[in-house]
């Protein structure tokens, strides 16, 4: 894998304590000389220890986001906030740390993975199950793992970093609220696994077709809505995700696909608005097995009805994809269908080319 050359990330945090962080050798060089931060909006400059036998190391500056708010309350502006300030500061870094909660972690680095296109740097998100200046902490092993590879390793895509696994950000969902486990990608295997030890174990290869000049999207519809179908369904929820102004629906879905037949309103509605012009993508729960998203989805009817398959897509790729796909206002009601099945940043497996 190849290494980058300045080893210089940036952290962008909500609230951080840069006290804690000096406090550990993993995280802080005490005894390095630092060159002083020279850019606009630096809270501090620090340095990790040597990490090879080149005495290379990370200087990494960390710089605090303008809104302050905890993971739960994250919207669709603090989403352009963070792809706008690493479009702003793009030229001065090797890479980016974001520092984020877990509980909409899976979203953000699906959303930023849609509006950093062409990305050239790796920008890496992590975050803690306990705080740092806790006794048994994930906090220091989880920022040094993300500061590794966002400074020393050209992963040159959004990632999430926890528990000692580098996960495609697209790819990922939370599935533990307590453990340190906290993200799986249950579609696609951990990028690389980083040993306590400090080895890394790769299981990743650049995209070819990223080609180009970097170019950040901020137009993401807000106009979007998610419909889980279940056994009985009130077609007011339904009638309520499909009103004038939605633009787009993630249609949550039994199975690899199905939705009740029987359900004549539920079929009724979507008929109707996808031939408004709304764009509604399957996505479905169930990770094992093959997601065939050809001849299985037209025998149910789906396509018959307007709907865009998701493939093996999670929700929180789904929803955010929908929110750059419907924001990109040029384009036709087809061209915004065939990029909803198309592999635009690794986030499908099955999917046109």
């Amino acid at each position: 894998m190849k290494k980058l050359s300045e080893n210089e990330p940036c952290i962008l945090h909500l609230d951080l304590s840069i006290e804690e962080l000096k406090k550990h050798p993993l995280l802080h060089d005490v005894a390095f000389a630092l060159p002083q931060a020279r850019k606009v909006g630096v809270t501090e400059r620090l340095a990790m220890p040597a990490h090879d036998q080149d005495n290379s190391r990370i200087l990494y500056d960390i710089k605090k986001a303008g809104n302050v708010r905890e993971s739960k309350d994250t919207c669709t502006k603090d989403w352009m906030d963070m792809a706008t300030e690493i479009a702003n500061t793009y030229e001065d870094y090797d890479g980016f740390v974001i520092l984020h909660g877990t509980d909409t972690m899976a979203y953000t680095a699906s959303a930023l993975s849609f509006m950093l296109e062409n990305l050239g740097k790796p920008v890496v998100l992590t975050g803690a199950q306990t705080p740092i200046y806790e006794k048994v902490t994930d906090a220091k092993d989880n920022l040094a793992g993300a500061l590794l590879f966002a400074g020393y390793y050209a992963v040159s895509e959004v990632t999430i970093f926890f528990n000692g696994k580098l996960f495609r950000g697209n790819r990922s969902t939370k599935v533990d609220a307590i453990s340190f486990s906290v993200f799986d990608s249950p579609s696609c295997p951990p990028l690389a696994k980083l040993s306590s030890d400090g080895v890394v174990e790769w299981n990743y290869s650049a995209d070819p077709r990223h080609r180009g000049c970097f170019t950040l999207h901020t137009k993401m519809s807000q106009n979007i809505a998610l419909l889980p179908v279940f056994p009985g369904i009130p077609i007011q929820m339904i009638k309520g995700c499909l009103e004038p102004s939605i633009e787009g629906v993630v249609l949550v879905t039994y199975g690899s696909g199905n939705i009740p037949d029987s359900r004549t309103d539920l079929i009724k509605a979507i008929k109707e608005a996808t031939g408004k012009g709304v764009v509604i993508v399957t996505c479905c729960p169930c990770r094992g097995g093959p997601h065939d998203v050809s001849t299985e989805f037209v025998e149910k009817g789906l396509v018959e009805l307007g709907v865009v398959p998701g493939g093996d897509m999670t929700v929180e790729c789904a929803l955010t994809k929908v929110a750059f796909v419907v924001g990109l206002k040029e384009l036709t009601l087809e061209d915004r269908k065939s990029l909803m099945v198309s592999n635009l940043r690794g986030e499908i497996s099955t999917s046109k080319r």
